[in-house]
């Protein structure tokens, strides 16, 4: 899969810092010290050991064979974890410093790809991944965008989608009830806590494989 979408960080012709077309408002404020800082200024909150603890619980769960599209991908926070689990990964970002921050913790030049793109228009096939995640992203959204962004994911994944959404007490909450609009033969299977009731890491799966 990493094979079908791939980013040159090396072209003589880079792409914009921030993909078209695109009215992620977060992903414009990622580039920079932004981006370099990303991962110190965040690391040791209790809200990011929870995101990383849950999600990778969550994963463990997987097949070595798993394919997995991670968007955005950031600062590549997981792609140790894909690395060392063997996953076929794909980490796409909207920022180009977030992807040049991503590519440090890439290892492996035969496993996973990064690219430039936005979630809201992915350019793939129609369920090439088994496993989609969207981290971090709902808050940077508006309401109708969050809604186009789980449909492409949908459009894209097999299996399992997993998203962080703060869904309560917050004027950027993205609530349960715009996430279940956007689900079309999906529901909500799973969700955890990581920062108090109302910020949840959220599982979404095909109605036909919930049991």
């Amino acid at each position: 899969m990493s094979e079908v979408l791939e980013w040159n960080p090396d072209s003589d012709i880079p792409p914009e810092n921030v993909s078209p077309g695109l009215n992620e408002g977060g992903a414009r404020k990622y580039y920079g010290p932004v981006a370099t800082g990303y991962d110190a200024k965040r690391e040791n909150a209790d809200k990011w050991k929870n995101e990383q603890r849950i999600i990778t619980g969550w994963l463990d769960e997987l097949p070595e064979t798993t394919a997995l599209i991670d968007v955005p991908v950031g600062t590549g926070r997981f792609i140790p974890y894909y690395e060392d689990r063997g996953f076929d990964w794909i980490g796409i970002d909207a920022s180009l410093d977030m992807l040049k921050e991503s590519l440090k913790k890439k290892t492996k030049e035969d496993r996973g790809a990064l690219a430039q793109a936005s979630v809201l228009d992915l350019p793939m096939d129609d369920k090439l991944a088994d496993v989609s995640m969207m981290i971090r992203l709902t808050r940077w959204l508006e309401p109708p965008e969050v809604v186009r962004a789980l449909k492409e994911l949908q459009r894209v994944t097999k299996s399992k989608i997993i998203l962080t959404a703060r869904v309560a007490n917050h004027p950027y909450a993205r609530p349960i009830e715009l996430i279940e609009s956007a689900l079309d033969g999906w529901k909500i299977s799973r969700t955890e806590a990581a920062d108090g009731p109302d910020y949840l890491v959220i599982m979404l799966e095909p109605v036909d494989e919930v049991r």
